[in-house]
């Protein structure tokens, strides 16, 4: 059960009568599109060696791996151009339909109302197609160390490259650009349309892969059977981090044409970012079945120019980068049944970019209770609930103030329930 709402949501309209309304008194009209349709080719290869080592108090590994990566990329643009709505008289006014109910086309329309141009005139949809083809090659060294000092502390120090291939969502999302005519604005202004001008959003298939360098040196004491008490310092600078970004005033490819868009939204990449910190974290479980598991982070990171190709459209910091993050849980396991109850904590975090000015995420604090309880071998029962506390996400435009709302939701309080039966026998036998 979940009883949630946001603001894109009209809770006045029952959409399914709706729907079944609009299915049983009109025909239904199919528009094929095949030509708006992107596809990825990808061909990875890897290949890495490994070298471990344990001299008794030190232990670890170092190693290196190799990547190459191939990508054939075509994306489909769907480009609508609205022209004029309505028919107009010599004099450019609108006209409105005569007790007839003939337009000054010869087709129907409704006494009393404007007379609409044929769909087929009124917005004209054509498709554009691009290929883009490429390839990258990386080296991803790393190494792991841990060295038992005592009996009960143990000092760990790593280090790694990483790499993520941008998602295909971003390389090749189905564009769609809109060209909002002069007619189309004289006709529509009253009800509010945008000026005139390219409008649209769609993929960006220049994305670059998301790499890191990342370090880190923690130390751990075990000051029980089931007890550690740890630190732990961390290091990452990343670059080509994707970012969301609405431009204005930004030429777009259309067809092979320069255009220009008073706005468009697409992904960037972020050039050279770097996040470091500490982090504490403490774990203990007590003979009776209680326990604790808790951590707190303070993390610092610097802001770095946004750009699409040559031009820079900003400045960000990491997406999802908050300055502080905490949780605690507070558990009891014993006897096949287990209860949680988790509190976590995190400060505010960069969401994207809109006209240059930041998307920031308000700190959010949340509460979930979970339990579940084992009745024998095969049968166990789980009961969650997500957000006990009712938290509400809140994003906002810029950091000079929280006034400018992007999006305020409520997810509700979520319950959970649910049963699961293993086959088998006993897995212990």
């Amino acid at each position: 059960m979940n009883h949630a709402y946001g603001d894109d949501i009209f809770p006045a309209i029952n959409f399914p009568a709706y729907y079944n309304h609009l299915n049983d008194t009109y025909d239904r009209v199919i528009y094929n599109k095949p030509q708006n349709k992107s596809s990825i080719g990808e061909k990875i290869a890897a290949a890495y060696v490994q070298a471990n080592f344990d001299t008794g108090n030190v232990r670890g590994n170092v190693g290196v791996r190799f990547v190459t990566t191939k990508q054939d990329l075509t994306v489909a643009n769907q480009i609508t151009t609205n022209n004029a709505t309505y028919y107009h008289d010599a004099a450019g006014n609108i006209l409105i339909c005569p007790a007839s109910g003939v337009n000054a086309g010869g087709g129907a329309c409704a006494p009393g109302d404007f007379q609409y141009l044929p769909r087929e005139i009124a917005v004209v949809e054509n498709f554009a197609n691009s290929t883009t083809n490429k390839r990258y090659n990386k080296f991803l060294p790393s190494f792991n160390i841990a060295w038992t000092i005592a009996e009960d502390f143990v000092l760990r120090a790593a280090g790694s490259q990483a790499l993520a291939r941008a998602n295909y969502t971003d390389l090749a999302q189905l564009g769609q650009l809109t060209n909002n005519t002069q007619e189309y604005y004289n006709d529509r202004k009253q009800f509010g349309a945008p000026l005139p001008g390219w409008y649209g959003s769609g993929a960006n298939a220049d994305l670059k892969p998301f790499t890191a360098t990342q370090f880190d040196l923690a130390g751990e004491w075990y000051y029980a059977t089931h007890g550690v008490i740890g630190i732990d310092l961390f290091q990452k600078k990343v670059k080509n981090f994707v970012v969301p970004v609405t431009v204005n005033n930004i030429d777009v490819n259309v067809g092979g044409t320069q255009t220009n868009f008073r706005q468009y939204s697409t992904n960037a990449n972020g050039r050279s970012g770097t996040s470091k910190g500490i982090e504490f974290y403490a774990q203990h479980t007590w003979d009776s079945g209680f326990g604790y598991i808790a951590n707190y982070t303070l993390n610092k990171t610097n802001e770095t120019a946004v750009t699409l190709g040559d031009t820079q459209v900003g400045k960000a910091e990491l997406i999802g980068s908050a300055k502080y993050a905490a949780n605690v849980s507070l558990f009891y396991e014993k006897n096949g049944l287990l209860l949680r109850a988790s509190e976590n904590w995190t400060g505010r975090t960069m969401q994207g970019l809109t006209a240059g000015l930041p998307i920031y995420a308000q700190p959010y604090h949340q509460i979930d209770l979970n339990g579940d309880y084992e009745i024998n071998k095969h049968f166990m029962v789980t009961a969650s609930i997500i957000n006990f506390n009712k938290a509400t996400p809140h994003t906002y435009l810029g950091g000079d103030t929280r006034a400018r709302l992007v999006q305020l939701m409520y997810p509700g309080r979520q319950y959970y329930l649910g049963v699961t039966y293993k086959f088998g026998g006993d897995s212990n036998k």
